[in-house]
């Protein structure tokens, strides 16, 4: 699967979970209020009933966050961009015109919260059932006043103004994809940063006609400028344009040094100080340790391909958990490349009591 896939994917995917979701918050609010209905219903003329469900309505759109926030991590997880998580994601959260996702998110719970009413006083108006109001809604959900029902009850037209979607379960499921589209264009520009590129430009990633889209491919950006999405529900795709002088050699050694470590490394041990058990090299450890930043990044590679003979006589200089949050223990050993001090990570999953070689990084990191 591509980069460009594996975003489609997890974007497809947090759809589900945000349908799932609002049917639930939807299912437990007709609940709540079923008893209550009337012809002009409005959950504002029951004060307790109206806080119970401002309080569902608060836990959907915490929960639609919670959710592509997951599938940010994972997805950036699989690409080898997690170094840059936390901080995609704050970018992708971040306000825009003054509205951040889960503002947005929000304004489309109350949304749902006044088709929700108006569909309740129509079952009052109509006599209707429970599951033949539900049937209603998830049938002209989009369009409630397409509804004759909705007509003869004598509820007309919804509307919050240009760009809100009556449907507000696309509404949120187009905010929940945009964070995570925003979320891996900020690691992948960041990881071609890394990589000595200086400029790159974007292409089509989709089929549909978008004269946006196809009029933004003729722009050059510089690397610190980061453009996609053009639209919400935009997929293109960012490719280099420009390096500097030694970004073929990054990439080369990022090449040839993969290759040596599953070749030669991969289930090979070592011992290191302060450790009783023994420390595992790993396909998953390979990866990390060559996509980790380094200043010198060629001759870091080249210590990789030597780990099982300078790690054992490395100096351990610090030891901390994860700064995530994460069941994981890491120590740092002090080597040196190019004369200047660097330090083999080495990292223990406190759930499984896995040792496992995680990379040579030119910073320690902090603890909190």
């Amino acid at each position: 699967m591509t980069d460009h896939e594996a975003v489609i994917d997890a974007m497809a995917s947090v759809k589900g979970d945000v349908k799932k979701r609002t049917d639930e918050a939807v299912a437990a609010i007709l609940l709540l209020a079923w008893q209550y209905r009337r012809e002009g219903f409005s959950f504002e003329d029951f004060p307790e009933l109206d806080k119970k469900v401002n309080k569902l309505l608060q836990a959907l759109s915490d929960g639609n966050i919670e959710d592509a926030e997951k599938r940010v991590k994972a997805l950036l997880e699989s690409l080898g961009l997690e170094d840059w998580d936390e901080e995609s994601l704050k970018y992708a959260e971040r306000e825009i015109d003054g509205e951040d996702a889960l503002w947005r998110l929000d304004l489309h719970a109350s949304h749902l919260k006044e088709l929700l009413a108006g569909w309740i006083a129509v079952a009052a108006a109509q006599k209707l059932s429970l599951a033949q109001t539900r049937l209603l809604m998830n049938t002209y959900g989009g369009a409630p006043w397409l509804s004759k029902k909705w007509r003869e009850s004598g509820l007309g037209k919804m509307g919050w103004g240009s760009g809100y979607q009556i449907d507000t379960t696309a509404a949120m499921a187009v905010v929940a994809q945009d964070l995570i589209n925003r979320s891996y264009q900020y690691a992948k520009v960041q990881q071609m940063k890394e990589y000595g590129v200086t400029h790159y430009r974007t292409i089509r990633g989709s089929s549909y006609d978008c004269p946006l889209c196809d009029k933004m491919m003729e722009r050059r950006w510089p690397i610190d400028e980061i453009v996609l999405p053009y639209h919400p529900r935009c997929v293109c795709i960012p490719v280099p344009i420009e390096q500097t002088p030694h970004a073929d050699d990054i990439s080369a050694s990022r090449k040839e040094t993969l290759a040596f470590g599953k070749q030669n490394l991969v289930g090979k041990t070592m011992k290191m100080r302060g450790i009783s058990g023994s420390v595992i090299i790993t396909v998953s450890g390979i990866k990390e340790a060559v996509n980790m930043p380094h200043k010198h990044y060629i001759d870091k590679n080249a210590a990789i391909e030597r780990i099982l003979s300078i790690a054992p006589d490395a100096q351990l200089v610090a030891e901390l958990n994860d700064i995530k949050g994460r069941p994981f223990y890491f120590r740092y050993y002090k080597i040196q490349i190019n004369g200047e001090d660097s330090f083999i990570v080495i990292r223990e999953n406190l759930q499984n009591g896995i040792i496992d070689f995680y990379g040579i990084t030119d910073s320690l990191k902090k603890k909190d």
